[in-house]
């Protein structure tokens, strides 16, 4: 095809010389193809036709049997596999049949389907085959499916995952025969709850997540491991499984006449919480241990998640919600649920940078670049009760409306809200948890009507087929209404059914106004039918007197459960800040605080590198009030904007406390990130190009050089890896200055990074006596007040306390060691610990519980630390069994130096000890000769005596 190539490089003159055409054949479509279009156009209409050649490819047909393959037959066209393929598939003599096409398995009998999972990033589109609506999903987050068949003809792959029946391209899903698929996404019953195991990669058969589905129901008691990937319908055998889901049916399933309905998954957003601002606030402060928000953010094993276990975003932000709930209608505890799932609890980076609880706009391929950013936590609140709940996805005009509850992939707001094709089920299990931990006041608490066919549902205005209809649901299936009360009338059976549509344009909602009716004959299953005519609802008023209430006028009316507390949003004045409300005569009214003026009276961090994250730490504004009075606060995230840490250049940040605004400055600098990257470039290739068992003369000094500069450039991550190679190699250079040792009586510790973590000194000047580091390990407790703390915090995120444990550091004489990077310590277990269990380190410092970076093996665990002190390791029930082989770090217990300090103190006692001999010696040799003289004297003198008498 070279002249193709020889008319794109002539298409410039083409184009010049079209100027002489006549006006009507340059305006002609085949002209406004473009360039490129036209030349390729051109190519096709010169060129010869040439015949093209077919490309070859083999096509077995394999039976997979016993964890073996037997290759039957090979064609070589797709088409005459297929007919064969579909001819015997079922035949008595092959076990599982199946089509493999150059290598790839492109159909199976019975078998999974995986989806891509590395790296989190890319999605699987689908087509819904019973709806024809567009799907998506991503394996990161639930790697396999049910395969049900391969359409030859298409390349595409049927399958069924999160009660989606599918269809994918071939090219990008794997299929596997089921025989060698592995652990599969399963459910298990354990303590007498349902959990729902997730596989997220193909690469590993373990479970990545466990989502709790509350108590087994009583038709699902008696079993042990249960497979479903709808959700709703249980098989005890996969193989059995497949069978019934590639013919359309759930006959074979455990309980095929009672499907299995999870009430928080399929509650509509259109219902009301029953909890108060009271109560939220005592879960999350003494429940889950939460005592501040984050202004630091920290994010060792670079998970996304802010470390620290006792700080969250939701901190104080409690009440938002239930405000968000009576202006807009949507369950208050159903967004906070949803939240918590997105944001790791009020933890996730995107949260703290952007004030988004909900992953608004988080799209895969980038989220922290393409997510939304919000003025204030309650905004982001607000904007997801009124433009994401109200306005889209329980709008039944919007794309985005599958069914106004969390659902799953065949419906509500999972199908177009989240990848994660189980994340209708762990927002749902979010909802549980709360509910279960303030006491299940939510559960159960309204009738759910379900549809389970793909029919198109009409909601009326009135309990008649010749009223207006208020909207039409479209196929999605199984659809899920709240259903108020039962009518019988002339035309039959009809249900009072709670709305998903909103009536009025700004999309603010009344219970008591949006109302519509289904026939009875709607709905399939019906849950909690003793709960109709039950909802008792009543009004409040809300005046905001010269504010103004953030979507716009002064006075609003909510309707609210009856014997429940009132909320509204807070409304803003100017140069005044919001303090609540006073009712009178059944209407509350806007209290105000005047302010005089705020001022920063600390400052916090002010120079930043590029790309990283504002940090509030020690930032305190001072607010004078108009009556005299004056406070101080810390800085939130909410208080502070106006700042972009990804643009260079002096910004300043502007501070508001109600309408009232201060400022301060910053620098943001690429200066630091050329520093780190130049040094981490350079960290990297001398541990590829060094051998550490013949390391050169010249190899030496960089790496000398290398410690120098890390002694001086902060490097602000660190893996594994580079912490146990670059010690490796430093070790050897720097022993000639110091000496290591390795002290615990209570558990087998090693170590690495003490090359990088402990300052150099002269490398060249070998020290006769050197400085020694001792790091010793021992079980204790912290202080009582420390202890409770962290119970609390374990008890509230399902963990369970282990051993408590300090790791403390002295040189030579000195206790008070502090590390200039991580260290990589290596633990060993307690004796007969169960490998099933999940272990996590946390370290206790200055009233914060912060989780370290934690792997573990069959014996030992893992942690890396910036800093020494007190430690607790935690754990978590698993299915899994972590047997991993032990790690190997540099420094072990077996390789301790010389502890220079004992010897120079064991010496001194030595020469004292020597010099007291000596002199004890000294004195009993003068007692020995005084005495001796004595008696020599006295000789003498009787010897004389003598003399004289004769």
């Amino acid at each position: 095809m070279a002249e193709c190539g020889v008319l794109l490089s002539a298409l410039k003159t083409f184009t010049i010389k079209l100027s002489k055409f006549p006006q009507a054949f340059r305006r002609s479509k085949m002209l406004k193809l473009g360039r490129k279009r036209a030349a390729f156009l051109l190519c096709c209409l010169l060129l010869p036709i040439t015949p093209l050649k077919a490309e070859t490819t083999v096509v077995e047909i394999v039976d997979y049997r016993d964890g073996q393959e037997a290759v039957l037959q090979t064609f070589s066209t797709l088409k005459s596999a297929a007919d064969y393929y579909a001819k015997h598939r079922h035949d008595e003599s092959v076990v599982n049949l199946g089509v493999r096409q150059d290598g790839k398995l492109i159909a199976v009998d019975q078998g999974i389907v995986f989806f891509a999972s590395e790296g989190c990033k890319v999605n699987t589109e689908y087509k819904d085959a019973d709806t024809g609506n567009d799907g998506y999903l991503n394996g990161c987050y639930g790697a396999d499916g049910a395969a049900l068949d391969t359409d030859f003809t298409k390349m595409q792959m049927e399958f069924k995952l999160s009660g989606v029946r599918g269809k994918a391209k071939l090219a990008e899903v794997t299929l596997v025969p089921l025989s060698e698929a592995g652990n599969l996404s399963s459910y298990t019953l354990r303590d007498g709850r349902l959990y729902h195991q997730i596989r997220q990669s193909q690469s590993s058969s373990r479970y990545a997540t466990m989502i709790d589905l509350g108590p087994v129901p009583a038709n699902l008691s008696s079993y042990g491991q249960l497979y479903s990937y709808d959700g709703h319908y249980f098989y005890e055998d996969p193989a059995v499984m497949l069978q019934d889901y590639q013919k359309g049916s759930t006959a074979a399933s455990i309980n095929s006449q009672e499907p299995f309905y999870f009430y928080y998954q399929y509650l509509s957003h259109r219902s009301l919480s029953y909890y108060t601002e009271a109560e939220l606030t005592a879960y999350f402060q003494q429940t889950l241990g939460i005592d501040q928000s984050i202004v630091s953010y920290q994010d060792r094993d670079r998970n996304s998640v802010h470390d620290t276990l006792n700080q969250s975003l939701y901190y104080g932000e409690e009440g938002a919600f239930l405000q968000a709930q009576s202006l807009y209608g949507s369950n208050a505890l159903m967004m906070l649920a949803l939240s918590m799932n997105e944001s790791a609890s009020g933890r996730s980076s995107l949260s703290f940078t952007r004030n988004n609880l909900f992953g608004h706009a988080a799209y895969d391929s980038d989220v922290e670049a393409n997510a939304k950013r919000y003025f204030k936590l309650s905004s982001s609140i607000l904007s997801h009760a009124k433009t994401y709940v109200s306005a889209s996805y329980l709008n039944p005009k919007k794309f985005q409306y599958h069914g106004g509850f969390f659902g799953d992939k065949a419906s509500g707001m999972n199908v177009s809200y989240a990848s994660d094709p189980y994340w209708g089920e762990k927002a749902a299990s979010y909802y549980m948890q709360l509910d279960e931990a303030m006491g299940s006041k939510d559960l159960n608490q309204l009738t759910l009507g379900i549809r389970t066919q793909n029919v198109s549902l009409s909601i009326y205005s009135e309990p008649s087929s010749a009223s207006a209809v208020l909207y039409s649901t479209g196929k999605t299936a199984p659809l899920a209404f709240v259903l108020l009360e039962k009518i019988e009338n002339g035309e039959g059976s009809w249900y009072k059914v709670q709305s998903e549509a909103a009536v009025a344009e700004d999309y603010t909602y009344r219970f008591e106004e949006c109302i519509g009716y289904l026939p009875a004959s709607s709905f399939d299953v019906i849950l909690n039918a003793d709960r109709l005519n039950t909802l008792q609802l009543k009004t409040a008023v809300f005046d905001a007197g010269e504010g103004t209430f953030p979507q716009g006028g002064s006075r609003i009316e909510i309707d609210l459960l009856e014997n429940s507390e009132p909320y509204a949003p807070e409304p803003t004045k100017e140069n005044s800040v919001f303090v609540g409300w006073q009712e009178n005569n059944g209407v509350y009214l806007a209290e105000y605080k005047a302010i005089q003026e705020i001022s920063m009276v600390s400052l916090p961090q002010q120079q930043y590198a590029a790309g990283s994250r504002i940090d509030l730490k020690k930032g305190k504004v001072q607010v004078k009030y108009m009556d005299g009075t004056e406070e101080e606060l810390p800085l939130t995230s909410s208080m502070v904007s106006g700042f972009d840490l990804n643009s260079e250049g002096v910004q300043t940040v502007t501070v508001s406390v109600g309408t009232v605004s201060t400022s301060y400055e910053i620098e943001v600098s690429e200066e630091l990130n050329q520093l780190q990257d130049a040094l981490k470039e350079d960290l990297d290739a001398l541990i590829e190009a060094i051998d550490p068992a013949a390391v050169t003369e010249q190899q030496k000094t960089d790496l000398l050089k290398l410690k120098q500069r890390l002694d001086t450039t902060e490097v602000t991550s660190w893996t594994i890896a580079q912490i146990r190679a670059l010690d490796t190699l430093l070790k050897p250079l720097l022993d000639n200055q110091r000496s290591l040792i390795l002290k615990s009586k209570d558990s087998q510790f090693s170590v690495s990074g003490l090359s990088l973590a402990l300052p150099q000194t002269d490398p060249g000047q070998k020290k006769w006596i050197k400085d020694t580091y001792k790091l010793t390990l021992k079980q204790a407790k912290p202080q009582d007040e420390v202890q409770r703390q962290a119970e609390t915090i374990a008890s509230g995120n399902g963990a369970v306390i282990e051993q408590w444990f300090t790791v403390s550091g002295q040189k030579n004489y000195d206790s008070s060691l502090t590390l200039r990077t991580p260290l990589c310590i290596t633990m060993s277990l307690p004796e007969g610990w169960d490998s099933s269990k999940k272990v996590t380190v946390w370290r206790l410092e200055d009233g914060d519980v912060i989780q370290m970076p934690t792997t573990q093996s069959a014996l030992t665990l893992t942690f890396t630390s910036e800093a020494l002190g007190q430690f607790v390791m935690t754990s978590r029930q698993t299915v899994n069994q972590y047997e991993d082989t032990p790690p190997v770090e540099v420094m072990t217990m077996a390789q301790n130096g010389l502890d220079w300090p004992q010897l120079m103190i064991k010496a001194l006692i030595a020469v004292i000890a020597l010099l007291i001999l000596f002199a004890a010696v000294l004195i009993l040799q003068r007692r020995a000769d005084k005495k001796r003289r004595r008696a020599l004297a006295k000789r003498a003198k009787r010897q004389r005596q003598i003399h004289r008498r004769k």
